[in-house]
């Protein structure tokens, strides 16, 4: 069975101001850019879920981008560019490993009665020829 994977974004990070400079050809200085953009990447096969966290960090627009402004950005669009960051085969290899490993462990520990107990009790040493303490009144007895 294939898992089924989703993609959800947890979490937009923007630069509030972005001044225009020689260095970047901006006609103006652009506000609300978004630069950083963390997701969640969800496997599922069967009962079992795994969740995988990431992150991207965005380039700042160049001249050539076509800058989107804050009021227009929609769920697409930030997903369009976790998709394009071309990541998520890698994740989706290691999310169905891990989903594997979840539901027919790899190894596991077999015990058998002839083995020695893994966890035996804890034993007290008693001394095999107990003294008595000596005290004064038996010192007085003896005499």
């Amino acid at each position: 069975m294939a898992a089924e994977f989703e993609l959800k974004i947890n979490e937009v990070r923007r630069l509030h101001s972005l001044p225009s400079t020689e260095e970047n050809n901006y006609d103006n200085d652009l506000s609300d850019v978004i630069v950083t953009v963390y997701y969640i990447y969800t496997g599922k096969k069967g009962d079992y879920t795994y969740r995988s966290p990431g992150v991207i960090n965005l380039d700042y627009p160049s001249v050539t981008d076509d800058f989107i402004s804050i009021e227009n950005i929609t769920e697409k669009i930030v997903l369009d560019w976790v998709i394009a960051q071309g990541e998520l085969k890698q994740e989706e290899v290691f999310i169905e490993s891990e989903l594997d490993k979840m539901i027919s462990p790899p190894i596991s520990t077999v015990y058998f009665d002839w083995l020695p107990d893994p966890f035996p009790a804890k034993e007290t040493a008693t001394p095999e020829n107990p003294t008595q303490i000596e005290t004064e009144e038996s010192n007085e007895n003896e005499d």
